[in-house]
């Protein structure tokens, strides 16, 4: 008995999803492999409260891609933090849907 061959193809996304803002609101965000949702952070006027775990960006260069909505969290966390803080600028991964891929930077600061 011969076994058949088969082609095994990349799952990697290859192209960028973004979500419209009426899909958001009326089917809440997408949620990719890892279990991260991800779109355009529609909080304001809306009845979504949280941002998605990936939030659609455009960087200095015109290119769209999500970033973790972790590395936007770089705020004090103890009050003695907070009295010390000041505002830096610094750069964080892009990537696509999948949260996997990266794509390019975005500055943040």
């Amino acid at each position: 008995m011969e076994v058949e061959e088969k082609e095994i193809k990349p799952t990697t996304p290859t192209t960028l999803m973004i979500p419209s803002v009426e899909e958001v609101r009326a089917n809440g965000y997408p949620v990719n492999e890892q279990g991260q949702t991800y779109g355009p952070d529609i909080r304001e006027n809306t009845n979504i409260e949280e941002a998605p775990d990936l939030i659609l960006v455009c960087n200095e260069f015109g290119e769209e891609g999500y970033i973790r909505s972790t590395d936007c969290d770089a705020g004090a966390s103890t009050l003695e933090e907070a009295a010390n803080w000041e505002p830096r600028e610094y750069s964080v991964n892009m990537y696509l849907q999948d949260g996997l891929t990266i794509i390019g930077q975005f500055k943040i600061g």
